[in-house]
């Protein structure tokens, strides 16, 4: 091998070994991402049903400003922000929808809680808007975790449905920090208070119990 040969073969292995280097090191430093869900349970020990008819919860609806899995932080009063690193595990709109039916199955104000793929025609559905979700980043001292959702009970079933119950719930949950984790927390927070208004308004509701 020539003296041109060896020097062209070391330089080639001098910037190999830097390249593998620096992808090692961009690899170690490059942040993960990071997966949560939503969890609320209900503490309601009154479990006498207002109806012994069928509900049906149905996938909520979502706002598009809030329709993605990256968390969502408002910075200024016009200006948001995604969070590529930190999001939920599943949509949103699906978390939200599961932990509400939930909530009614197991606080029981009606005697049974099915989802859409059940092959029965239900006595009420229940149908939501999820109008806000962000994390309120505007006061660094003061960060907040934002909820609001809008609930439409439903009688009558597939056949000629009537809204008999509507209202609109918004909740704001300081938090300790503007960590991802307390932001979940906070939001976790935010969805108890509102399903905690949402049976008892529904108990208090005129409601013609199916029995």
């Amino acid at each position: 091998m020539n003296k041109q040969n060896a020097s062209m073969l070391l330089y080639s292995l001098v910037m190999l070994s830097l390249i593998l280097t620096g992808c090692a090191t961009l690899e170690k430093n490059y942040p993960e991402r990071n997966y949560y869900i939503l969890n609320v349970s209900s503490h309601n020990q009154n479990t006498s049903p207002i109806s012994e008819g069928i509900l049906e919860v149905r996938r909520f609806e979502i706002s598009p400003s809030f329709n993605t899995r990256e968390f969502v932080y408002r910075k200024g009063d016009l200006s948001y922000e995604s969070d590529f690193y930190n999001q939920f595990f599943r949509p949103p709109s699906s978390l939200i929808t599961e932990e509400v039916r939930k909530w009614v199955s197991e606080s029981g104000p009606f005697r049974y809680v099915v989802d859409p793929s059940n092959n029965v025609e239900p006595n009420y559905i229940l149908e939501g808007n999820i109008n806000e979700l962000y994390g309120d980043f505007r006061t660094p001292d003061t960060p907040k975790s934002v909820m609001a959702v809008q609930f439409f009970l439903l009688e009558g079933g597939y056949t000629n449905p009537r809204i008999v119950f509507q209202s609109n719930y918004r909740r704001e949950v300081v938090l300790g920090s503007n960590s991802p984790d307390d932001l979940v927390k906070g939001w976790n927070d935010a969805l108890e208070q509102i399903l905690t208004s949402l049976e008892s308004d529904l108990r208090n509701a005129d409601l013609k119990a199916s029995k």
